[in-house]
């Protein structure tokens, strides 16, 4: 039990270090996965987060500011069904009025006229529907919508007709399982140009911020204000095309869409029960609002000015469309705007909207799911990166910098590009992360900081002495290796003799300089080699000889190995190096090394005011320098011990060098090399 805890306190601090860092990042990692479970897949976290994303959609339109009413002015126009009009001619408007009006904007050269009116009855008296629509085949110009939600069901032979002039060729699945979409009156459909329907669909949180583009119910239907603006583009339905999440009419692009199954719920046959039909599929896009109520006020004409001939000028070329706004009216669609404005955007403003959007191709883009899914991992790091790496305050500023940096990037792509960031899912994460690695760090990495304090007060004096990284380490985090430095102790070692053959004689052939440059060369390649590449201990250094030990600082259990290794790879870089001095035309090194394993005192040896860096001294560290000499005597590059050779024989290709007298040993002991 007692080697085991050792071992495990002698695990490098760089690794536990590591292990830390690398276990705080994977906690982050984490928390940002359960910000994207409960943004997208946990139900009723996904429906909040939903409604804090959205209000943060609102929330940049209102630091972006209403846009000003010319940038849609010169091409849209509403004209209104007011009070006025309601008083002077009654509630609902006489069809015969309407036909008043479709002359008067034929006149005044209305690009498009669109009624944003349900007339799926007849009207009070049959001479004013054949008014109305002589005058809307007249203007041959004129889009009425279809009601999607009538309380009767759709006839075969209406949907037929339906179909045939209003469907877009779209191959797409059915996904309606009743339909209930009432035409207008038939001398009204067979004259008008044009149509669609006027299907809304409100957010989790009841504001209307999209427009249904696309219908299925069977069928596919265009909303009534994208039929007429492809009118004006001369594009036919059958060159409309549904690629992937973008709709192409023509040379337009529009998207990308957001598909969403839609229903409608009834009262059932007993009492208190509700059912709900799938109706369809829609395909909405985001509307890019240039402004509240106020602001689509700006483009509204009065019903009366425009049968009086007033508002000629500004119906010229224009998309009109026709809606009510008369006190009282049930077509209220609550808009990102109305917390600014305080009055509800009206439904004939949202497809005025929808219709700007059209034609100045000014939607807003979401952003991919991929774009959040990276942002919100991100973001989970980021935080969890500052909150175990800073300290409390400057981790909690670091955060809020991020965040608001995050936040004014989303702004500013909002609004110069129309280009929508998600914003709940990579909050939520930094929320997660920050506070669930703040939590960590409290419990167990002060608790680490504690003892780290408590272990480096007492190695103060031991960690003035060595310069090496490695044993300082081992040093401030384990108390075993402390005590052993201070006492020494016994250990099975490997220990490693590596000499220049005939390097005296070379160095007083060539100047000091020459020999410096040549061991800078040759000792950092052995010593990464020893140290970093098989994490053996550089002992010292005699002359040109180097001495290296494993399973010292921390357990090595293949030690021996560990030092065979080393021994080949110093082997081969040595004849890369001797490659490039003969190229060169400089004299080669030819090195010996010897191996040996068996017993040795670790410790830190010498006077106090002197002990540089601790070592191993004893018979094994003797016998390795012995065998190193032996290279010599043999030409063998390699020699180990009988020790090594028993540990390693299964490993490497060796051959017995025979039983060999080692001066100072008077056993007689077989050695091998390797080869």
């Amino acid at each position: 039990m007692a080697t085991h805890d050792i071992a495990i306190q002698s695990v490098p601090a760089s690794y536990r270090s590591k292990r830390r860092i690398g276990r705080e990042t994977l906690i982050a990692l984490c928390m940002a996965v359960v910000a994207l479970w409960l943004r997208y897949a946990a139900p009723s976290a996904s429906r909040v987060l939903e409604g804090v994303e959205l209000r943060s959609r609102d929330a940049r339109f209102w630091i972006r500011g209403p846009r000003r009413a010319q940038s849609i002015s010169e091409q849209v126009a509403i004209i209104a069904i007011d009070d006025a009009a309601t008083q002077k001619f009654g509630h609902p408007l006489p069809r015969a009025v309407h036909a008043q009006l479709v002359e008067q904007l034929r006149q005044a050269r209305a690009s498009a006229i669109i009624f944003d009116v349900i007339f799926a009855d007849k009207g009070q008296r049959p001479a004013d529907d054949q008014k109305f629509a002589a005058a809307c085949r007249q203007a041959h110009n004129v889009f009425l919508p279809f009601d999607d939600n009538s309380s009767r069901a759709t006839p075969p032979d209406v949907l037929q007709k339906l179909e045939n002039k209003l469907s877009y060729p779209l191959a797409l699945p059915p996904t309606a399982q009743t339909l209930h979409l009432q035409p207008p009156i038939p001398p009204l459909f067979e004259a008008m140009r044009g149509g669609g329907h006027v299907a809304t669909a409100a957010d989790v949180d009841n504001v209307f911020r999209s427009a249904i583009v696309l219908l299925e119910a069977k069928a596919v239907y265009p909303h009534l204000a994208l039929d007429a603006v492809r009118t004006k583009w001369g594009v036919a339905a059958n060159e409309v095309k549904l690629r992937g999440e973008f709709l192409e009419v023509g040379s337009h692009r529009i998207g990308p869409l957001q598909q969403r199954p839609l229903s409608r719920s009834f009262q059932g046959q007993q009492v208190g029960q509700v059912v709900e039909q799938r109706t369809g599929t829609g395909w909405l896009v985001p509307l890019n609002f240039a402004g509240g109520h106020e602001v689509m006020q700006a483009i509204t004409i009065p019903y009366l000015d425009v049968l009086a001939g007033r508002a000629n000028d500004r119906i010229k070329d224009h998309i009109v469309i026709v809606g009510e706004t008369a006190t009282g009216t049930p077509d209220l669609r609550p808009s990102p705007f109305d917390a600014i404005s305080r009055e509800f955007f009206l439904g004939v403003e949202t497809n005025a909207t929808l219709i700007a959007n059209l034609l100045n191709n000014d939607f807003l883009r979401l952003a991919p799911l991929s774009w959040a899914i990276s942002a919100t991992i991100l973001m989970g790091l980021v935080a969890g990166l500052a909150a175990t790496q800073l300290r409390p305050g400057y981790a909690l500023l670091s955060i809020l910098g991020a965040a608001l940096a995050y936040s004014l990037l989303a702004m500013l792509t909002f609004a110069t590009a129309n280009f929508v960031l998600e914003m709940a899912g990579p909050m939520l994460s930094v929320v997660l992360s920050f506070g669930s690695l703040t939590v960590y760090r409290l419990i167990f990495v002060e608790r680490e900081a504690r003892e780290y304090a408590v272990a480096l007060q007492e190695s103060q004096t031991l960690l003035g002495q060595y310069v090496n990284e490695r044993i300082a380490q081992e040093l401030r985090d384990n108390p075993t290796a402390r005590a052993e430095m201070l006492i020494g102790s016994r250990k099975e070692v490997t220990v490693i003799f590596s000499d220049i053959r005939s390097f005296t004689a070379w160095a007083e052939r060539h100047s000091p300089e020459e020999v410096k440059a040549r061991l800078d060369e040759y000792f950092p390649i052995m010593c990464e080699i020893v140290s970093d590449d098989y994490e053996g201990y550089i002992d010292k250094f005699v002359g040109d000889s180097l001495m290296g030990v494993w399973n010292v600082i921390y357990e090595q259990p293949d030690h021996a190995e560990r030092a065979v290794r080393a021994a080949l790879s110093m082997q081969r870089a040595l004849g890369m190096l001797n490659d490039g001095w003969r190229r060169q035309k400089q004299e080669e090194f030819h090195v010996g090394i010897g191996i040996a394993t068996g017993s040795a005192i670790w410790g830190s040896f010498g006077s106090s005011q002197h002990k540089l860096m601790p070592t191993v001294l004893g018979d094994t560290v003797n016998y390795a320098a012995r065998l190193e000499a032996i290279t010599k005597e043999t030409g063998s590059a390699i020699v180990i011990s009988e020790n090594t050779y028993l540990a390693v024989k299964d490993r490497f290709e060796t051959r017995s060098l025979g039983v060999i007298p080692i001066r100072g040993k008077s056993e007689l002991q077989e050695i091998y090399t390797v080869l």
